[in-house]
Formats: C-alpha cells, structure tokens, sequence
C-alpha cells in the first residue's frame, strides 16, 4: 500500500490522518486534510498487512477510526 484515496470528507475539518494495523499498532501520522485527498504512505510496514485502521482526529477533538480491507476504501 503506497497511498489511502479519501471521497466524501464531512465534519469539522482540518483533519489529521493517521494510519496503523487492525489492532491500531504502529500508529504513523500521513497528513492533514480538509477535503477529498490523496495521501502518500511512506511506511513500508503496511505492504504486507490485509487491514489496515484509518484514523481521523478532527480539530473538534473527536476521533474516528475505520478498519478497511487494503486495496479497497
């Protein structure tokens, strides 16, 4: 996995986005969104995994996750 694409961004934006594996491990920082983006994933430690957790921390304080299949979001 080298990028996660994001569609349909809603909620009190900016964003940051964070990235780990289905359990929430190895938790890495990718970046900072206010709308529909692309972001790169610099890690190589996602490649191998099935699932990965999606995280987005609002500039509200809330924090939402996602676990989704990779290859598809």
């Amino acid at each position: 996995m080298k990028e996660i694409i994001l569609t349909n961004i809603s909620g009190v934006t900016p964003f940051d986005v964070y990235v780990a594996d289905f359990a929430g491990n190895n938790k890495e920082y990718v970046g900072n969104i206010s709308g529909d983006s692309n972001i790169v994933i610099s890690s190589n430690i996602f490649n191998t995994m099935s699932e990965i957790m999606i995280i987005f921390s609002g500039s509200d304080g809330c924090e939402k996750f996602k676990i989704v299949p990779c290859g598809l979001l």
